[in-house]
């Protein structure tokens, strides 16, 4: 008990230098932590970017003759994209059709010989915002709402206009293979406005006017008779991780895909989106290392420093009487309390600032609030972290100590006093 009162008597005494090295202690505790909620926030950052746009796919007909080649039918698309190592995955099933008894935009009223001429496309999709241009806001709904069931479909409102038509008509699209008409009726449910085209540009045809276009459900494509006679379905898949391309390929090519088909993913864009994340993280790793055994080397001379100050204390209590355990275990508390007192409060210190070290993580590369609140409440230090922390502060209870320990065990008390001076 009297070794642990003195331990602690020694560090008021010598509180100017004990400040000194708790400052230390504070600061490398204090980077070791905040080093590690930069790494947590940068994962989940990665995580975020994954989840939402994986690397894209893409599948290219390499193969300079193109004739006798039979084209991947939807089905074996369709089974492509059915795959663990897919994020995400966007069907847009599509067919020329005929609006029955209506008029459309930029019509020629040109028609082939011996056959009817498709006037409109009827898009079918199975992302929920329809396509990019819904999603940033050059097309949106301003009359109605966006279709929910099966044949159900929104309209553009010029088409509408042309027309006369307005939410809750129905209209029937048939296919231009003359004597099969195939007709599909769809309800309108919405109209929308289309900001992302010139209107005074002319078109070829009322096929090729955005204008005309007709936004359905995948379903509601897929499983009509046009699309399962000349329909065209596009996919686009995302893969969980770029370095996962060589097993989808082969999965590819065991489900059916011709070997002139090349498979290659969009790394560059994933990595132009990661990449800063995944700097900031190396960064943080990088300095954290740093300070830690700069750290590390000031308080090895400090300790030095300290025992040269400490040693006629040190000759004395020995002399006494005192083993050379008790005396070593003497040094030993008084660093173990400084660094004890360091690590509340430079944990404290790291907790109260973490949301503004993960915000500022993570505010220069994404902008979504709602993203960003979710990334910083999933960035928590957990138990292993504070195990790595406490067993980093262990090392430097060491390191502070070691010098002096050494000191103790080597030396005998007449030789401490005849070295005082």
């Amino acid at each position: 008990m009297y070794v642990i009162k003195n331990a602690f008597k020694n560090l008021i005494r010598n509180k100017n230098r004990n400040m000194l090295l708790g400052i230390i202690i504070l600061s490398i505790i204090f980077t070791i932590a905040a080093s590690m909620i930069i790494n947590k926030t940068s994962e989940q950052a990665i995580r975020y970017y994954k989840a939402k746009f994986g690397a894209e796919v893409t599948m290219t007909n390499v193969s300079g003759n193109k004739e006798n080649q039979v084209p991947l039918s939807a089905e074996k698309l369709l089974s492509f994209s059915d795959s663990k190592y897919i994020q995400s995955k966007i069907y847009t099933a599509q067919i020329a059709v005929i609006p029955k008894d209506l008029k459309v935009l930029s019509d020629s009223g040109h028609q082939a010989e011996g056959s009817m001429a498709a006037k409109a496309y009827v898009k079918g999709s199975n992302d929920p915002s329809v396509n990019d241009a819904f999603a940033k806001g050059l097309k949106k709904i301003t009359a109605g709402a966006m279709y929910q069931n099966k044949n159900e479909c929104i309209i553009s409102n010029e088409f509408a206009m042309l027309n006369g038509l307005k939410p809750r008509d129905t209209i029937t699209v048939i296919s231009s293979i003359k004597d099969q008409p195939m007709p599909i009726t769809l309800r309108i449910t919405g109209i929308y406005e289309d900001k992302s085209i010139n209107q005074e540009n002319e078109v070829s045809s009322s096929l090729f006017q955005p204008l005309n276009d007709i936004y359905t459900g995948f379903n509601t494509v897929a499983d009509s008779e046009i699309f399962q006679t000349y329909g065209t379905l596009d996919v686009k898949m995302a893969l969980k991780d770029p370095n996962l391309l060589e097993k989808f390929k082969a999965e590819l090519r065991t489900k059916g895909l011709p070997e002139y088909y090349s498979v290659s993913v969009d790394e560059d864009t994933y990595q132009n989106m990661a990449a800063p994340i995944e700097k900031i993280a190396g960064i943080s790793n990088k300095v954290m290392l740093g300070v830690f055994g700069c750290g590390g080397l000031i308080l090895l001379l400090l300790s030095l420093m300290t025992v040269r100050e400490r040693k006629y204390e040190i000759g004395v209590l020995r002399a006494m009487g005192m083993k050379k355990s008790k005396a070593a275990l003497g040094l030993l508390t008084e660093s173990i309390a400084i660094v004890g007192l360091c690590l509340v409060m430079g944990l404290g210190i790291a907790k109260t600032a973490q949301t503004q070290l993960s915000k500022a993580v993570i505010s220069a590369h994404i902008t979504e609030k709602t993203a960003q609140k979710q990334i910083i409440r999933e960035v928590q230090l957990g138990f292993n972290d504070f195990t790595m922390i406490t067993l980093a502060s262990l090392g430097l209870v060491l390191l502070s100590s070691i010098s002096g320990v050494l000191f103790v065990t080597r030396y005998e008390p007449s030789k401490i006093l005849s070295e005082r001076n």
